[in-house]
């Protein structure tokens, strides 16, 4: 659209120009007519007259255009300016050589005038630069020069046979006039195929004008040597014409590559053709040469053209093949570099494993051919145990590194005609297709698990020893569609995770009930932390008595979060606290348990001044290896004014042992600020006793595991009072979970347990009970 604004605002003529051009036309019309009336001594006189009003013309003309040219114009137009004005100027002097009847040949005029042609091919030459490399515009300039001298050729062969008396430099003269402008409308018949022009005004404007100032020079030149009185004539008429073309010409040029597809194809065949022109050319010379009326040196003159236009066409077809072998390598290039772009675009960068996109692509071309022959394909979905862990304390480069030696190593443990996918960091999928039954899928996944089970040998002599969950599905048994059947081997790969890790399992419909209701509990969960619809309940911990037969009193008292309900019913940590763990819930709901168990705190402080409750809030592993976890601690306990030696976090043994490098320096920072730390759930980790004794902690919890078959089972007896002797051993505390028997009790105070917490002594309750058991606790000490 905006080319074609352009190509309309170029057509327009100003008043200016138009005037010049009426004016022009004008002088000529009436030098025409004034030729059938005027005496023959006047006629040269008439003809000078046009002539210089029709060039003066043009260069005005041409003036015009170069000043309201767009820059792609402007060079172009430039030369045509130059040119034309040149002839101008060559006219101004014939003028003068008439009125002083000085007339040479040649003379001054002649330089102004043959500077025509040469200026015109160099603009042309500009625009070609413009739009072509280097080759094709080499090429184009070979092209020219074959067209030149092949109308050099043909001039001097008509001029030979016409003329005797002129010498060598009239001779060139007489042939560069015609040789010149016709060269150059050669060239800008050329700029068609080459740019693939579209054919405008302006092109065609000039190509008039520099064609037929060319033949009318050579007829001119023809006319002199034969010695026709010329004076007055239509000929030289017809120059002021040719004259004003050029000057539109030149004033409307654009040069416009054309977007038509059909025109494209003719310009290449054009193009492709030129050299075959360029033969023809040399046959019609050569039949000139072997005339019997042309002379020896027409015959040397056509023999060196024929042999010249041959050599310039072997050297054009050298350049475009070297070209055209530049562009094959250019376009197999291409073709290599779009191969490696489908390459990446379908497969992983990492491992050069397919990508989730080639994988479902493959997966569908296998559920139809299943649909279609009535066999099994198997899913198998990898998930790589605890990688986290492994970048988090090792560095992605090295978990990298892991990722492509797991993949090197599986792949010896799958057949070729398997594929073997990563959808995404530690996940994998393998289809496996015509499986024969459920067991080989079991029989392959067992396989890759004891591949893994060697350990891999990484850079900085670092050694992993991992382990992998697999989940297995089977189309057409568990469902025919592809997004469902990955499904599927996911939710069997947690199910894996779920019963131990290390391991794999095959999907059941009851993990799809379990994925639903995951997720809508989750969305519950999102919505119940909005809404904060948790309340807490707190069940006391208690102190045993200097005198072990005397009563325990409340000593601190540990915060339990429940669900409340629309209907007020409540429901309990086991069934949501998994999945906000899961999906990073946890760490908001862990900050609000931990700001309201401190303003229940502050408020009971308010109530009972002398009051030294101490509270326990159990955090889970995710959000006390959480960044802002400390800050946190510091910014609730000093905005409810909590002394800090009040507050217990509470944290699993496994949660300490799992991430070391992050919970020794949590630990730490939070003991030197006077928190006490518990380390909850003890004897059912992994901790070792050369860890345990690095440990800055408080308080051993004893799980309810070695107490709830107290007093039958001697072993948990034993080991009950080894944990207690060992607390003692290391300056640790110890509190009893889970008591819910008076004999329990007894065995545990009397074995050296610091403190106690169960259903004997106290159930979980409402804030306000707790209220009243210290209120009771406080009249008691008083009375």
């Amino acid at each position: 659209m905006m080319q074609q604004h352009n190509y309309k605002k170029n057509l327009m003529m100003s008043g200016n120009a138009k005037g010049v051009l009426f004016g022009a036309v004008t002088v000529v019309i009436l030098a025409i007519i004034g030729s059938f009336f005027v005496p023959q001594p006047w006629l040269p006189l008439l003809d000078n007259l046009h002539w210089t009003v029709s060039s003066g013309a043009a260069f005005l003309l041409a003036w015009m255009g170069y000043r309201q040219a767009y820059p792609e114009q402007r060079e172009p137009r430039r030369w045509f300016l130059l040119g034309i004005g040149s002839y101008f100027v060559g006219q101004l002097c014939w003028d003068v050589q008439s009125v002083i009847g000085w007339n040479p040949f040649p003379a001054p005029a002649d330089f102004f005038y043959l500077m025509l042609g040469p200026c015109c091919i160099l603009g042309l030459l500009s625009a070609l630069k413009l739009h072509l490399s280097h080759a094709k515009l080499t090429a184009a300039k070979l092209d020219m020069a074959v067209m030149t001298i092949a109308v050099i050729g043909l001039i001097l062969l008509i001029y030979m046979g016409r003329q005797a008396d002129s010498n060598a430099l009239q001779l060139l003269v007489l042939v560069f006039y015609p040789a010149g402008l016709l060269s150059a409308a050669c060239f800008a018949l050329l700029l068609v195929p080459f740019l693939r022009l579209r054919l405008q005004l302006g092109w065609l404007l000039l190509l008039g004008g520099l064609a037929l100032e060319g033949g009318i020079w050579m007829q001119w030149n023809l006319n002199v040597i034969d010695q026709v009185n010329i004076d007055g004539s239509l000929l030289n008429h017809v120059f002021s014409a040719s004259d004003l073309l050029l000057g539109l010409g030149a004033m409307h040029w654009m040069a416009t590559p054309s977007g038509n597809r059909t025109y494209i194809r003719i310009c290449q065949g054009i193009q492709r053709a030129i050299p075959l022109m360029a033969m023809l050319i040399a046959i019609s010379t050569i039949y000139f040469m072997m005339m019997d009326t042309a002379t020896p040196i027409a015959k040397s003159i056509a023999l060196a053209s024929c042999l010249s236009i041959i050599a310039l066409a072997m050297v054009r077809q050298s350049i475009l093949l070297a070209e055209s072998e530049r562009l094959l390598t250019a376009e197999q290039l291409i073709e290599e570099g779009q191969l490696r772009y489908q390459h990446l675009a379908h497969h992983d960068i990492l491992t050069g494993l397919p990508n989730r996109l080639l994988f479902q692509d493959r997966l569908s071309h296998a559920l139809a051919l299943s649909a279609r022959n009535n066999n099994r394909v198997g899913m198998l979905f990898i998930d790589i145990d605890h990688f986290k862990n492994i970048n988090d304390s090792l560095g992605h480069v090295i978990g990298d590194e892991l990722l492509v030696a797991i993949v090197e190593r599986l792949k010896l443990r799958i057949r070729e005609q398997d594929t073997f996918a990563r959808l995404g960091g530690d996940e994998f999928v393998l289809l496996i297709e015509q499986l024969q039954n459920a067991s080989e899928a079991a029989t392959i996944a067992s396989n890759l698990l004891d591949a893994l089970k060697t350990p891999f040998h990484l850079s900085g002599n670092c050694e992993v020893v991992i382990s992998a969950s697999i989940g297995i599905s089977v189309c057409p048994e568990d469902t025919q569609d592809a997004t469902q059947l990955i499904r599927n081997a996911d939710s069997a790969m947690y199910r894996a995770k779920d019963t131990g890790r290390n391991r794999y399992q095959f999907y059941t419909e009851e993990l799809t009930k379990r994925a639903q209701e995951r997720l809508m509990t989750e969305s519950r969960l999102r919505q119940a932390i909005r809404d904060k619809a948790f309340v807490l309940h707190y069940q006391p911990i208690y102190a045993k008595a200097e005198n072990v037969v005397g009563p325990p009193h409340i000593s601190s008292c540990e915060c339990l979060i429940r669900w409340q309900q629309e209907d007020g019913s409540l429901i309990y940590p086991d069934h949501f606290i998994p999945c906000a763990e899961e999906t990073g819930l946890i760490i908001p709901i862990g900050e609000w348990v931990l700001d309201h168990a401190c303003a229940q705190l502050a408020e009971w402080d308010t109530r009972l001044p002398d009051n030294t409750l101490s509270m326990a809030v159990n955090i889970s592993a995710r959000h006390f290896c959480d960044v802002n976890f400390v800050t946190t601690v510091h910014e609730v306990l000093k905005h409810h004014g909590i002394a800090p030696g009040r507050l217990t976090i509470e944290i699993t043994e496994n949660a300490v042992m799992d991430r070391m490098d992050i919970a020794i320096p949590t630990l730490q920072t939070l003991v030197r600020t006077g928190v006490h730390i518990a380390l909850d759930d003890f004897g059912t980790g992994q901790s070792s006793l050369a860890k345990l004794k690095t440990l800055p902690i408080h308080a051993l919890k004893i799980d309810r595991e070695f107490v709830k078959d107290i007093p039958d089972s001697t072993d948990d007896m034993q080991l009950a009072a080894s944990i207690i002797r060992m607390a003692q051993g290391l300056h640790l505390q110890t509190v009893a979970e889970g008591v819910e028997t008076q004999e329990q009790y007894d065995f545990l105070a009397q074995a050296g347990c610091d403190k106690f917490q169960g259903y004997l002594l106290s159930r979980p309750v409402t804030a306000e009970k707790i209220y009243t058991l210290l209120a009771a606790s406080a009249e008691l000490a008083t009375a």
